[in-house]
């Protein structure tokens, strides 16, 4: 209810409950949103942790499966150098011809050992690479893909003072950094940044304030509520400002606008 001469307005008993009400809603859709994200993320990085394990056990089969037979090709051959070397040493007058023969099943026997040990030592190397491509490649694929906004960014700001540009770099931690082109008056900003929607980011970061001869002034504090697009390399930002002295005390307030665009590496 409006109350003219007191300049106000109270709120009855059902519009406070109702506004309590909407509060908690929009308080509990957030946290189903932010438990679908975890919960997709869980099952993506999962899955892909499976399919990891599953590749690795297949080549170390495929590695035990040639060992064995080397070691089937060595025995054969021992036996093959071993029943030659009897054929010329215990007999007293060898035959010329069962020589040659024991000799030649030798060599052939050695000379197979010698390939199934070039093929195994070839599919080791093959394995050990497959298995650097998978420890590296995939958990890479899988940043990629749900980075987000961590990386460099170029900024674009449309604040009441003008245009100006800024950058900013999200950490995976979510920590953020932001310079801009306002310095020595305005210090490099510190932040926090967080996921609340499905492509929907909110960040706050602190950045001191000075007067032209150094002389600390006071901080700004500026809320940001990101949306990302189109694309993975772009966004569009509202940011709050709130000017504060140096006892905290809010002195202006004012609203600005950004565009963002990834920095990304070039060919050298």
């Amino acid at each position: 209810m409006w109350y003219p001469k007191e300049g106000r307005c109270v709120y009855g008993k059902s519009e406070t409950r109702r506004v309590q009400v909407v509060e908690e809603v929009s308080v509990i859709k957030g946290c189903l949103r932010e438990h679908s994200k975890y919960t997709h993320c869980k099952q993506y990085h999962l899955q892909k942790e499976d399919n990891m394990k599953r590749l690795l056990l297949v080549a170390l089969m495929v590695l035990v499966t040639l060992v064995g037979m080397v070691g089937i090709s060595r025995a054969q051959t021992s036996s093959a150098i071993s029943t030659a070397s009897g054929r010329n040493t215990f007999p007293p007058y060898p035959n010329k011809e069962e020589d040659e023969i024991g000799r030649a099943e030798a060599l052939a026997g050695a000379t197979a050992v010698s390939a199934v040990q070039a093929t195994a030592n070839a599919t080791s190397g093959a394995v050990t690479e497959l298995q650097a491509t998978v420890n590296s490649a995939v958990p890479d694929a899988v940043v990629e893909a749900d980075r987000g906004l961590v990386g460099a960014w170029i900024i674009t700001a449309n604040r009441a003072r003008g245009v100006g540009k800024n950058l900013l770099t999200f950490s995976s931690d979510g920590t953020f950094f932001r310079s801009g082109d306002t310095h020595p008056v305005y210090s490099g900003g510190h932040g926090a940044w967080k996921r609340v929607g499905d492509r929907e980011f909110d960040a706050t970061y602190i950045a001191f304030l000075f007067e032209q001869n150094g002389k600390w002034i006071g901080s700004n504090k500026v809320r940001i509520h990101i949306v990302q697009g189109p694309g993975d390399n772009e966004f569009t930002a509202a940011t709050r400002t709130s000017t504060r002295d140096l006892q905290d005390n809010e002195i202006t307030a004012s609203e600005g606008r950004l565009s963002g665009k990834r920095i990304q590496v070039e060919p050298f």
